[in-house]
């Protein structure tokens, strides 16, 4: 692969806008090269992915509680998007003439869409959330937990990932009117049940992150991180009835991007 300098690219083309607006850049590490500024007390931060060498994703993230990262494909019209990336929404550079062809529309992405992107995800949805302490309860005592809610909950290590989606579910269902203070509990063994289903099925690892959250990780081509905590209690507080398809369309999906990413 040609060797070129992709950080002074990107310093150029995407920092001197960014830079204007208020963001520092953070630097680059093996995951990604990052832009942040704080308005108020939310953190905001513009960073583009690095994906097996070749991959690029454009990525807005806050540090507001509610708001999964937002990416081009939720933005860009779909005809534009399907032109520069894959129906995933990574953009592939193999040389430093298309490696500059992806960071000049980046730029004009988050021109156009940036500002507005970064609001929409820069005010907490909800009181009812994790916090650095659920996650560090979880994180620090899964497998305790673990054991804890499949004797609760009547599961066992031979239940299908379906089987135990569907226990969540119904757990989920059944306590929607109940106080977040008087279920969270509930919520974070319910969320050790969960992650384990990614463990087990993708051979994924108990981690916490740089952002004080409790994660799932999938060694894979793409760096994939599941939040169990943050997506029990979404779909507790926001979904309930549609609850397991939504965590089975979630388990679909990443054993998709498994299977393509291990090729």
């Amino acid at each position: 692969m040609e060797k070129f300098n992709k950080s002074a690219i990107v310093k150029k083309i995407i920092g001197t806008y960014l830079e204007s607006r208020g963001f520092q850049y953070n630097g680059t590490d093996p995951e990604r090269w990052c832009f942040s500024r704080v308005v108020g007390d939310i953190r905001q931060e513009v960073s583009i992915e690095k994906i097996h060498r070749v991959y690029l994703r454009l990525e807005f993230r806050t540090n507001a509680f509610g708001h999964l990262p937002l990416y081009a494909e939720h933005l860009v019209p779909k005809e534009e998007l399907n032109e520069m990336s894959d129906m995933l929404g990574l953009c592939e550079s193999h040389d430093e003439e298309s490696f500059i062809k992806i960071i000049k529309w980046y730029q004009k992405i988050i021109e156009d869409y940036g500002e507005q992107a970064l609001e929409s995800i820069s005010k907490p949805t909800t009181d009812a959330h994790p916090t650095d302490e659920t996650n560090r309860i979880l994180y620090e005592n899964h497998q305790n937990l673990l054991v804890q809610a499949q004797e609760k909950f009547k599961l066992n290590d031979n239940n299908t990932p379906e089987e135990i989606i569907r226990k969540i579910s119904d757990v989920i269902i059944e306590t929607q009117n109940e106080e977040f203070r008087d279920i969270v509990n509930t919520l974070i063994e319910l969320s050790s049940l969960y992650g384990d289903i990614y463990v087990k099925s993708f051979k994924g690892t108990w981690e916490w992150n740089k952002y004080n959250k409790c994660i799932v990780r999938i060694s894979c081509k793409f760096p994939l991180q599941i939040f169990p905590l943050s997506l029990v209690i979404s779909a507790w507080r926001e979904s309930p009835e549609t609850s397991f398809q939504y965590f089975l369309d979630e388990f679909n999906y990443t054993s998709k991007l498994v299977m393509q990413f291990s090729k």
